[in-house]
């Protein structure tokens, strides 16, 4: 749903843009759990992708079902602010559906305001991190 549709596979092309990125402007943090049997699987995902003056930088995150509601994505959001922090970013934007009600909740809990969406069925969710 981080395309707020599911996506069963995602186009080489896609692929290609979220596992090569370009780390002056983009940030990508990965939680990842090695099994028992040494397999290791994706937990969770959150990137951010600032504008080329670094005023604002747009945010997506994801989390697998099963870790849903037990704080990864609050760890990864937290992460994510402060990594945006570090590196001079003024504001954190995000979008979600008007439905995730777990989504806005984590995003007012760290400081985020949230406003109606451009899009019908949708939140607009900022964070202001420092003022220029």
């Amino acid at each position: 749903m981080r395309f707020f549709a599911a996506m069963r596979h995602l186009p080489r092309s896609q692929l290609a843009r979220f596992t090569q990125i370009d780390y002056d402007r983009e940030m990508a943090l990965v939680a990842i759990e090695r099994g028992s049997d040494g397999v290791e699987r994706s937990l969770g995902e959150i990137r951010a992708v600032s504008h080329p003056d670094h005023a604002v930088a747009d945010f997506a995150i994801v989390v697998s079902s099963g870790c849903k509601g037990k704080g990864l994505g609050r760890l990864l959001l937290q992460s994510l602010i402060t990594c945006s922090r570090s590196r001079g970013i003024g504001e954190l934007r995000g979008e979600t559906l008007e439905g995730n009600l777990r989504m806005q909740h984590l995003a007012q809990d760290l400081g985020f305001k949230l406003t109606a969406g451009a899009d019908r069925g949708t939140v607009d969710l900022r964070l202001v991190l420092c003022t220029p």
